[in-house]
């Protein structure tokens, strides 16, 4: 079992099956202000630290092969904290999320009603990881 904190890869192999489970980082202290964060590294917020344990309670009896992550440390730190030294954790920058690009730490007022219009039409800056998958500047 495989398990992503931040963003899903997808990984094909027909001779062999694999579950992927998807968990999303604890509360950053971006997010409890409703800034978007985008590429910028903010910390986990006290909740989010215990939405990380509350993770790692969850897959307490689970066996994974290796947690793959964003370089970002609300990403890596939630795997570190829900799941300590029991599994590999990988960080890889291809993990990120969105590339907020000149709206980065923007408020969520201003960014959110963006985001539709910018997965293939970007502003200055801006990135998503489905329009980077589309174009191959990536390759997960």
């Amino acid at each position: 079992m495989i398990d992503f904190f931040g963003s899903l890869l997808f990984w094909y192999n027909p001779t062999v099956a694999v579950d992927i489970n998807y968990e999303v980082h604890g509360l950053t202290t971006d997010n409890e202000k409703r800034i978007c964060s985008g590429f910028s590294d903010v910390e986990l917020s006290g909740t989010g630290i215990s939405q990380a344990k509350e993770i790692g309670q969850h897959h307490q009896d689970e066996k994974f092969a290796t947690i793959f992550c964003s370089d970002l440390q609300r990403s890596y730190k939630t795997a570190e904290i829900a799941f300590g030294d029991r599994f590999p954790i990988i960080t890889d920058v291809r993990l990120r999320e969105c590339n907020y690009g000149d709206f980065t730490r923007h408020s969520a007022e201003e960014v959110e009603p963006e985001k539709f219009n910018r997965i293939s039409t970007p502003l200055v800056h801006w990135s998503s990881t489905c329009r980077l998958l589309r174009s191959g500047q990536t390759n997960l």
